[in-house]
Parts: structure tokens; C-alpha cells; sequence
């Protein structure tokens, strides 16, 4: 896992109650002059990975039921096993 200190003054807060956020959100995230990205902060990755198992399991039994399997459909459900384990890997 990656780890930056930041300051969090030019984050605007979503509440209006204070100059600026406590927190980030998810959502795109810029970090100086990288390129922008998403970020997902990790109450809304472990929900977002739950979500990618539960289609994993579906689909993979779905696809157990058939012969002839397209390509598409085994790299839809590689990407679905690896994206709940890249999601699931921000529970500390």
C-alpha cells in the first residue's frame, strides 16, 4: 500500500459548515501534477467489493452451465475476481 501525508485545506467541504473537507471522498482525486485518478475511500471499496463477488459468483455459475464459453466472458470474470481483490485490499 502506498501512503501520503496531505494537506487537506484545499479540499472543499461537501457540509458548507467548514473552509474545507476533514476528509477526502471518493471520487477523481488529482495529486500535484500526476494524472488525475479515482479515488475510493475504503467504507465505499469493501461495499464496491462485495458487489464485484456477488456478480463473480453469478456469472461464473452462469458460465459453468455452458460449453462453449467466449473469451469476453472469461476475461469479464478475471476482471471481476481481481478488481473485489484490489478493492478489498484497502481493509486495514
Amino acid at each position: 500500500m502506498q501512503k501520503i501525508t496531505a494537506d487537506l485545506s484545499e479540499i472543499p467541504c461537501p457540509f458548507g459548515d467548514r473552509p474545507h473537507g476533514a476528509r477526502v471522498e471518493t471520487g477523481p482525486l488529482q495529486i500535484n501534477d500526476d494524472w488525475p485518478g479515482v479515488f475510493i475511500r475504503g467504507d465505499n471499496a469493501m461495499y464496491d467489493a462485495r458487489w464485484c463477488r456477488q456478480a463473480h459468483a453469478r456469472l461464473k455459475k452462469l458460465l459453468e452451465e455452458k460449453v462453449d464459453i467466449p473469451m469476453a466472458d472469461w476475461m469479464l470474470l478475471s476482471f471481476l475476481e481481481n478488481h473485489a481483490k484490489l478493492l478489498g485490499s484497502s481493509r486495514v
